[in-house]
């Protein structure tokens, strides 16, 4: 299994990608696959911190030859370390939820209701490591969520990615899912998102989740006829 299925040494690549629009391979669950399982785990690893992008974290990034509101956290390590403090502040402020558990709880909830087809879930309320999940019997179904960044003119942006690993660990499904909340004609000024205690801040959270989760409960669809 590699190690952290997109591990922090190639975030920088998928930040680029991110803010170019790009995207990764995806693996479709093979139907062969989904006879053989009689439950799958269903796991998350830790969410990353908060990062809130300011005009500091920007001139570093900038500094280190990156460009764009997205890339700017993959520059310098001074650039990334502002937009993580700033990003614990403004998460301590508005009380922001952990966006990987809210993801996990609405795939716990979906996922029977969406797949009435598919095997039973066993939720580990633990968030997963490598080290944990290569100890697991059977079918596991990770969720790992790369990027939670809010940016004072582009909003709530997000990266998560949903894999499935065959009792072997090795992966037989696999889909990422970005939440860019311009192309949805989304609130993204940080002004507009934390008014009146940060409410739409708060729904952008929500609606980010929400996107996440069905983007790969359909994927797990698969094609339809």
């Amino acid at each position: 299994m590699r190690n952290r299925f997109l591990p922090l040494a190639i975030l920088t690549a998928l930040i680029m990608l991110l803010a170019q629009g790009c995207s990764t391979t995806e693996i479709v669950l093979n139907h062969s696959h989904l006879e053989k399982m009689s439950s799958v785990k269903l796991v998350r690893y830790q969410s990353p911190p908060v990062l809130k992008l300011t005009a500091g974290a920007k001139v570093a990034a900038i500094t280190g030859g990156l460009l764009g509101p997205v890339g700017a956290v993959a520059g310098a390590g001074v650039g990334k370390s502002i937009a993580a403090r700033h990003g614990k502040e403004l998460q301590e402020q508005y009380n922001l939820p952990d966006f990987g558990e809210i993801v996990m709880e609405r795939l716990t909830d979906q996922i029977p209701k969406e797949l009435p087809g598919w095997p039973p879930l066993m939720i580990e309320k633990e968030t997963a490591t490598e080290e944990s999940i290569s100890k697991m019997d059977g079918y596991v179904a990770a969720l790992n969520v790369n990027l939670v960044m809010i940016d004072d003119t582009h909003g709530l942006q997000t990266m998560a990615e949903s894999i499935i690993l065959d009792p072997s660990k090795n992966m037989v499904c696999h889909k990422k899912f970005i939440y860019n909340p311009v192309k949805l004609s989304r609130p993204t000024k940080l002004d507009q998102l934390t008014a009146d205690n940060g409410k739409l801040l708060l729904d952008e959270f929500a609606f980010a989740a929400d996107k996440t989760t069905s983007s790969f409960i359909e994927h797990l669809r698969g094609p339809q006829p």
